[in-house]
């Protein structure tokens, strides 16, 4: 009002302090919901200046302290814009840090459940893992144990199949979104168990075996292997169903075919079924024997060796046998041998295992046994005529005797010491001989004792010019056949004259003794005679002497049951 002035007392300083130095703010970004957060930093400091992180207008974390070099305010998970104010703690000057970073949570794929999976056979087409939905745009990655199993698959918004897999183990399944790099593994997993393949088996166990005997009730029953808990089988008998049991019993019929068929429950049973079949052999009811045969007979040279061999009937699979002599065991083997003792009598005890006998043991017929002692034979020789005269053209018929020659011989007529083909039995007959030629005869043993000889005086022809007599057909042609034989043999031939006559047929042993004897017609000199011994009739070696007008002959017969 006065426009007086006045200088005031004393003065002010004002001092202007610069502010902190402006660093930019870096970092920031997005990141996937659920992970670490995005890092926030500015790219310099300096020291005794403190930076603190702000999210919007809010504070985030405390102030750090500036070394004059970058600062990293850790990872920040909380989505916003960031910004840094720095404060120089000796002026307490401000200023905000150039620019800001934003950072943004990316959602995760939603998580969708593993759907699938399951047992398999080895070696079968797999089964399929999925998911019960999917997203858009997302990729599913299946993971078996850590490792990825095949390609990638994109979702279509629905449910999705990631194909059929065929190995074992636990399945998961991991979803990327391609436009922001988020994975999320899907709920739950799926597993896949692979069972190896088993091959079904069945056989057929009998409470008798493949052999049974008539009459008897049979049970059979099926032996399964990888049958699985709930099989089913089909009995058949010769293709015909008879029962869905496991075990089946009927009466079977020889030759019967059994079959079992057998339906696997088993996993993974391939094929599912398998069968199996038994032919069953029906025996009857039968008494077992034996039949004991001695070689080279029951009548030997003396010191020969006789071999015994059994043949049983009805011994069964694994017959076992005793041999006696003289009623002590001698042996237990199938066969015996042995020299005999004249006089022994050997046989032979069959234990038989034969499924159906109706006896344990059978005795074999006895042999007896006759040992002979080498003897040379002693021959001599009678003619009919008897003073060896004939007229020319005139049959003379010589007979040879024979003494020491054991069971049997064999004969051998020389004329003038020439052997005469076929000239082989007891009688020689003949009309064309010459004045003074020398007849003579050769035996030889052929019974037990065989091989020793003797021959003969000789018997002188005479031929004298008294008329001249009709002369006879040639000697006969009569074979013993088969030999050896079973008892049952035929005598067929011609004899010396083709005229209606009587034959006497008679069969000795070697001692002598007549065992057969009969009487038949030859027609017109032909014979043609079936011969039946009995069947009781012990092996060895026999003679047969035919008789008739114009013949008389001796065969060797051996018989061999």
């Amino acid at each position: 009002t006065t426009l007086c002035a006045s200088n005031m007392t004393g003065s002010g300083t004002i001092v202007v302090n610069p502010l902190p130095n402006a660093y930019t703010v870096t970092g920031g970004g997005n990141y996937c919901a659920g992970g670490t957060g995005s890092h926030v930093g500015i790219d310099g400091s300096a020291t005794g200046v403190s930076y603190q992180l702000f999210n919007g207008s809010t504070i985030s974390g405390s102030a750090v302290a500036g070394t004059g070099t970058t600062v990293d305010f850790g990872a920040k998970t909380a989505p916003g814009t960031y910004t840094v104010i720095a404060t120089d703690g000796t002026t307490g000057c401000t200023n905000e840090m150039a620019g800001g970073t934003t950072i943004a949570v990316n959602a995760l794929p939603a998580a969708f459940s593993v759907i699938g999976g399951g047992n398999i056979c080895a070696g079968s087409a797999g089964v399929h893992i999925g998911l019960s939905g999917s997203g858009s745009g997302i990729s599913y990655q299946l993971i078996d144990s850590g490792a990825s199993a095949g390609t990638a698959v994109i979702g279509t918004g629905s449910a999705l199949d990631l194909g059929a897999q065929t190995r074992g183990g636990a399945y998961t399944v991991i979803g990327t979104d391609g436009s922001t790099g988020c994975t999320n593994a899907m709920t739950g997993s799926a597993s896949i168990v692979v069972n190896p393949v088993v091959i079904p088996f069945v056989s057929i166990t009998t409470t008798g075996g493949d052999t049974v005997c008539t009459g008897n009730l049979t049970t059979f029953t099926a032996a399964a292997v990888n049958a699985g808990t709930s099989a089913t089988y089909q009995w058949l008998v010769n293709g015909v169903a008879a029962s869905t049991s496991a075990s089946y019993t009927y009466m079977p019929s020889n030759l019967d075919v059994v079959t079992v068929q057998l339906t696997s429950s088993a996993l993974c049973a391939m094929p599912a079924t398998a069968s199996s079949s038994k032919t069953i052999t029906v025996q009857a009811h039968q008494m077992p024997s034996v039949l004991v045969s001695a070689d080279p007979g029951a009548e030997v040279c003396q010191g020969s060796v006789v071999h015994f061999s059994a043949a049983p009937s009805y011994g069964g699979t694994a017959p076992s046998y005793n041999w006696i002599v003289r009623g002590a065991t001698v042996s237990t083997a199938a066969t015996y041998s042995y020299v005999p003792t004249n006089g022994d009598v050997v046989y032979c005890v069959l234990t038989s295992n034969y499924n159906c006998r109706l006896a344990n043991t059978a005795t074999s017929n006895h042999e007896n046994m006759i040992v002979d002692v080498a003897a040379t034979p002693v021959v001599t020789i009678t003619s009919d005529p008897s003073n060896g005269t004939v007229s020319p053209g005139q049959q003379i018929t010589f007979t040879a005797t024979v003494t020491g020659g054991g069971s049997g011989v064999s004969y051998q007529w020389f004329v003038d010491g020439i052997a005469v083909t076929g000239a082989t039995s007891p009688v020689f007959s003949g009309n064309s001989f010459s004045n003074l030629q020398s007849v003579t005869c050769m035996v030889t043993t052929t019974g037990a004792c065989s091989g020793l000889t003797g021959t003969s005086a000789p018997s002188t022809v005479h031929i004298t010019n008294v008329g001249v007599q009709q002369v006879n057909a040639a000697g006969s042609n009569v074979q013993l056949v088969p030999n050896p034989n079973k008892g049952i043999f035929i005598l067929k031939g011609a004899l010396a004259t083709a005229v209606d006559e009587e034959v006497t047929i008679e069969v000795t042993d070697m001692l002598g003794q007549v065992i057969y004897s009969s009487k038949v017609v030859a027609h017109n000199g032909e014979l043609n005679e079936k011969i039946q011994l009995s069947n009781t009739i012990a092996n060895g070696m026999y003679l047969l002497n035919l008789r008739s007008a114009s013949d008389n002959a001796v065969f060797h017969m051996v018989i061999e049951q």
